[in-house]
């Protein structure tokens, strides 16, 4: 029958292209061994039903083998496209979060809305403390990564996680590297006059960061920063 005839043909030269990719002696030596010693005589019934089972069992082979990598696809197992966030905001597996927002931007968002953040010590001191204590109020959610290693590059390893609120009771953002440094990893909580180690590579929730500019904010601009000592 022709379409057997063509089916054959087709296995032969897949296998001929596949054995030039991969294996070539053993693949192509098939795929000359189909042309020579199959095709010739498909017109005996023999051959025929062969090829009937044949296609039968490759055409079976090929949907198990699209169900299951259909169900690995299901169960993350392809991996294409895998945590690569990252890590810039560190590679992490927490994957990307279009609403969190280094706080290098939320000094650009700052800047806009009014805050003269470019050297003033005392308006720098101010907002800084001001957002510390927004974060302990609960009114803006902050992320870091945890200062655990004396590797810098290991600190960079770690996680980018949300910081509990009870860590700006004593905690705050450092004023300093929030104001000059445009590496975001380089801004973090400490505090004053303690080598403790908090967290690095601040981010806040944009909406959450947005709407405290908005309100809350304002109230500090002209606040003696002496009151927050």
């Amino acid at each position: 029958m022709w379409i057997f005839r063509w089916a054959w043909k087709v296995i032969a030269g897949l296998l001929g292209v596949i054995g030039l990719i991969s294996v070539p002696e053993d693949t192509v030596k098939w795929g000359v061994f189909i042309e020579s010693h199959i095709i010739p005589y498909m017109d005996s019934g023999w051959v025929t039903a062969f090829s009937i089972l044949l296609l039968g069992a490759l055409i079976a082979d090929s949907l198990l083998r699209f169900q299951k990598w259909h169900e690995n696809r299901g169960n993350g197992q392809d991996l294409a496209v895998s945590g690569s966030w990252s890590q810039g905001l560190g590679q992490d597996s927490v994957g990307v979060n279009d609403s969190r927002i280094p706080l290098t931007d939320f000094r650009s968002l700052a800047t806009n809305a009014g805050w003269n953040l470019s050297g003033e010590d005392e308006l720098v001191l101010e907002f800084c403390l001001a957002i510390s204590q927004a974060a302990l109020d609960g009114e803006i959610k902050f992320f870091g990564r945890k200062e655990e290693h004396i590797s810098e590059a290991a600190n960079r390893r770690q996680k980018l996680r949300p910081i509990p609120i009870e860590h700006w009771e004593e905690f705050n953002v450092e004023p300093i590297r929030f104001m000059s440094c445009d590496d975001n990893f380089s801004i973090m909580t400490y505090i004053l006059g303690s080598p403790a180690k908090g967290y690095r590579d601040l981010h806040v929730d944009k909406e959450q960061a947005i709407q405290w500019l908005n309100t809350t904010a304002e109230k500090h601009k002209k606040v003696d920063p002496k009151k927050w000592q």
